[in-house]
């Protein structure tokens, strides 16, 4: 993919095609949604998948979450929900018909951003004089659905002797889509139903970890984490881990108390003191 260094593919593509999918790339999306007229109904991923024909449902290992948040959209639009073609107004993407290439799926599985598709009207081109009605028909659905960014799991990921961001994947096991921090704040959301998961962070240069992380019902569970570059400079007694003996070494060292295995000046600013004490207490902790 794009964040493994590979192209991002707009080659051949028309340019209004190409500058969406790099506006995507450039910005570290979350949810979102595209609009379309000429039906009347919630649309979720996966709208293609190899294998699955045009018709036959598609699912993604998020299919819980997306099924939850298109029933948030569509139970506050009346007309919607009380759709003669699509129990409760919603519709996978692949079982209503398959589209290879379409906005939601390329968000979905190429940016980490989860994406439905709003049918707002049957008819097509609406008289303008009807444009209030599907304001008030989807304005509280709208909200409800910008709503839903604040559950699952969020975060920031920083270097753990510097502090800076890190622009990192975040993995959850067993899923399938990974998402990716911001490189300019460092700051992840995952969006989860209730549950426990098993997330992995990993970025170039650094040591990856993992945490098992509660995500229930109502605001999103944090996880901060700070990782650790390769080669450790962290690792003070040089026994390939991060605990309690690394900070009393370098408490002893302050003290002019034994020396350490490793370089105790962990930050780099030429002086042991308590910054290279807090910086360990930090990798300990997260």
């Amino acid at each position: 993919s794009y964040y493994d260094g590979g192209p991002l593919g707009t080659e051949f593509k028309q340019p209004e095609t190409a500058a969406i999918m790099q506006w995507t790339i450039d910005n570290t999306f979350v949810l979102s949604a595209n609009l379309h007229g000429g039906a009347l109904l919630v649309n979720y991923p996966l709208d293609y998948f190899p294998g699955v024909s045009s018709g036959q449902y598609a699912a993604s290992e998020d299919d819980g979450f997306l099924v939850d948040v298109s029933n948030v959209y569509a139970i506050h639009n009346e007309p919607m929900r009380n759709s003669p073609f699509f129990a409760g107004g919603i519709t996978n993407g692949s079982e209503w018909y398959s589209v290879t290439g379409g906005m939601q799926d390329w968000n979905y599985w190429y940016v980490g951003c989860f994406e439905l598709t709003l049918e707002l009207s049957n008819t097509k081109r609406p008289l303008q004089v009807t444009l209030p009605g599907y304001w008030d028909d989807n304005r509280e659905s709208l909200l409800s659905y910008m709503e839903q960014i604040h559950q699952g799991v969020k975060g920031i990921v920083r270097d753990a002797v510097t502090n800076a961001p890190i622009h990192a994947r975040v993995v959850t096991q067993g899923m399938g889509v990974d998402v990716y921090t911001d490189p300019d704040v460092g700051d992840y959301h995952r969006l989860h139903q209730p549950g426990e998961y098993t997330l992995t962070f990993q970025a170039e240069g650094y040591i990856e970890k993992s945490f098992t992380v509660i995500v229930q019902a109502g605001p999103a569970a944090v996880q901060n984490v700070f990782l650790i570059p390769e080669g450790n400079p962290l690792d003070v007694s040089g026994d390939n881990m991060n605990n309690s003996v690394d900070i009393q070494m370098l408490i002893n060292t302050v003290l002019g108390i034994g020396t350490p295995t490793n370089n105790p000046d962990v930050n780099g600013d030429s002086a042991v003191n308590s910054s290279d004490i807090q910086l360990v207490i930090n990798a300990v902790l997260f």
